[in-house]
């Protein structure tokens, strides 16, 4: 029945998993076109569907809106601009605040039809589309066709794209990933762009001499840090040599940071947390601090491009680094298992037996792997839901074994085991046994823990005034997205209180 609410806010990341499942018994294997070369094809987003008074209001809309607008956010971002397309009507909020390139006035179900829209993106040397918005098997499917028969390559965001009933969405991407175009997700666009840094096609930001505040690191707790200290008028900087959204970005799903109901993918609160930075206008330096001393107003910051930046105090949110394994050459190691990777078919091995390895265990589930092996040296020390849910799954769990040796030979990659099994062939490795902080050079002077560790007050403040450390490079085995985001609001919210106390010196 039309209208029919079969998607909400709250369930849209359970059925997302559920279309990708059902489409892999139809889709062709099919890559993704560079999406550097891509236009942004916004389908029909307008008041006629989005009002609720409307005769033609779809409710999904509502679920697939704000992945919508963050995909429009990053795209105006990193093409400065992005195309509209819609018969005469009003745009839907929040849409009507961005200006395209191009605003298209069709009269068919395709974009294509009637319009200059081939020849615009021909000129602008556009080979392919991102195709969202309404409706699915209607405009959204035609378009897509009619850009492939004209030779662009189309891509379709499943959770970016809606129609008035499942049946009729689920269906249309089923067409369009069997013959026409490859079927994606927001969280996979914003892992290519919004995750990866533009030095060789934009300009990076103009490096400032001197900075009230620098703040070192793109994830949850440097993107906190950032936006807190914006706020309360403090001009700061924020280095991310990695984009925005850091580790949290090949969370499998996070269940513990408030105001998601049923939770969310890394990748998506990554995205919004980018998207709420880009709507308050801090745009981060894709540069990496290397070295922190001391200066004579502060703190000198040393770029790895061999810039200097010179702040009266300097958070670092720059966090950990994964732990390597001794038996196993770095070379044969998969860093991380995400969104983009295709692993239908393939045998995947964990080693670890905390959260992190099971997250990427029920990614690797959610992936489609043929095998999803998790090996252990001791009782698994995580939540029981994790466990169930990964042996629901059908994820091996090997406890008490240890990789002895491991070799590659045909792309496929061999473990001699300490159990009884001895070895194990697989086509991918993972190791999550742990990480340690990742932080640049700082003064030897610092106050160090019995452990080792830096020393640090509540608000993350070292013994060196104005030098705060934040979020996974100060927190050991407490390393969660919420506790990183609140150590970056403290830190801001005190190195404010002493950037406004030393101006007031200063002026008295």
């Amino acid at each position: 029945m039309a209208g029919t609410p079969y998607v909400t806010s709250a369930s849209l990341d359970d059925r997302l998993r559920a279309w990708q499942a059902s489409l892999d018994a139809h889709s062709r294997p099919r890559p993704l076109p560079p999406l550097e070369e891509s236009a942004l094809l916004v389908m029909d987003v307008q008041r006629y569907f989005s009002d609720p008074n409307s005769h033609a209001y779809l409710p999904a809309l509502q679920a697939v809106l704000p992945r919508i607008l963050a995909l429009v956010t990053l795209m105006q971002k990193w093409w400065r601009g992005s195309i509209y397309e819609g018969p005469l009507a009003e745009l839907a909020e929040p849409l009507d605040a961005h200006e395209p390139d191009l605003h298209l006035k069709k009269q068919t179900y395709s974009a294509f039809e009637g319009t200059c829209l081939a020849s615009w993106l021909r000129k602008h040397s556009c080979e392919s589309v991102v195709i969202v918005g309404v409706m699915t098997h209607l405009c959204v499917e035609t378009s897509a066709r009619h850009a492939f028969v004209l030779g662009f390559e189309p891509v379709i965001v499943a959770d970016a794209t809606a129609a008035d009933d499942e049946a009729h969405h689920l269906g249309a991407l089923r067409n369009l990933s069997h013959g026409f175009a490859p079927v994606t997700t927001s969280a996979e666009i914003t892992r290519r762009l919004g995750g990866a840094t533009r030095a060789q096609t934009l300009p990076a930001p103009a490096v400032p001499a001197k900075v009230p505040l620098l703040v070192a690191g793109g994830g949850p707790a440097g993107m906190a840090a950032a936006l807190q200290a914006h706020r309360a008028g403090i001009r700061v900087v924020l280095c991310a040599p990695h984009g925005l959204g850091g580790q949290l970005r090949v969370a499998e799903r996070v269940e513990n940071y408030l105001g998601f109901p049923g939770g969310i993918t890394g990748a998506h609160l990554a995205e919004r947390m980018a998207a709420q930075l880009a709507a308050e206008g801090i745009t981060p330096l894709p540069r990496a601090v290397i070295d922190v001393g001391r200066a004579s107003q502060g703190w000198r910051a040393h770029l790895d491009d061999g810039e200097v930046i010179d702040a009266q105090a300097v958070i670092l949110a720059t966090g950990a680094s994964i732990r390597p394994l001794p038996q196993v050459s770095p070379s044969l190691l998969t860093p991380y298992l995400h969104e983009g990777m295709t692993l239908q078919g393939k045998r995947v091995a964990i080693v670890g037996g905390g959260e992190a390895a099971f997250d990427q265990a029920l990614l690797a589930c959610r992936l489609r792997a043929k095998t999803v092996t998790l090996l252990a040296r001791s009782a698994p020390h995580v939540l029981p839901r994790l466990q169930e849910r990964a042996a629901a799954l059908g994820v091996e769990q090997r406890i008490g074994v240890e990789i002895y040796a491991a070799a590659t030979q045909d792309g496929t990659l061999t473990l001699d085991l300490s159990d009884d099994v001895q070895t194990l062939e697989v086509d991918h490795l993972v190791a999550c046994v742990g990480k340690d902080s990742q932080l640049p050079k700082l003064p030897h002077t610092l106050r160090l823990r019995a452990d080792g560790a830096i020393d640090v007050n509540d608000a993350g403040e070292t013994s060196h005034g104005g030098l705060y450390v934040v979020g996974d490079a100060r927190r050991g085995r407490h390393r969660q997205a919420a506790i990183a985001a609140g150590d970056g609001l403290t830190a801001a919210m005190a190195a404010t209180c002493r950037l406004n106390e030393g101006n007031r010196r200063g002026r008295g």
